[in-house]
């Protein structure tokens, strides 16, 4: 575990009264450890002013599970950005005369 998931895991144990060692990057924020709207807000803040970043609202909104949050932190910190979900793409057409 790296520092930067320690420290999530700790904001995110603080702010949704969670074990911040039983907490597993597939857990939901809603659905699994009973995250509303206004934690969700409160944690990203949370979040931007331990990390000293800023987590743009196009990543924000699709923070789903803990494993996102370490993805979002990671990218705002200047780490690899965060995958965006596959855009479902045509076939691809076969060779010949259109």
């Amino acid at each position: 575990m790296t520092d930067l998931e320690t420290r999530a895991r700790e904001i995110l144990g603080r702010q949704l009264k969670a074990d911040p060692a039983a907490l597993r990057p597939e857990d939901r924020l809603r659905e699994d450890l009973g995250a509303d709207s206004l934690d969700l807000v409160t944690l990203v803040y949370d979040f931007e002013e331990s990390f000293r970043t800023r987590i743009p609202d196009e990543v924000a909104v699709d923070i789903r599970t803990v494993g996102d949050v370490f993805l979002a932190i990671r990218a705002a910190s200047g780490g690899s950005p965060p995958p965006r979900p596959a855009a479902a793409t045509p076939p691809a057409r076969a060779a010949g005369p259109p």
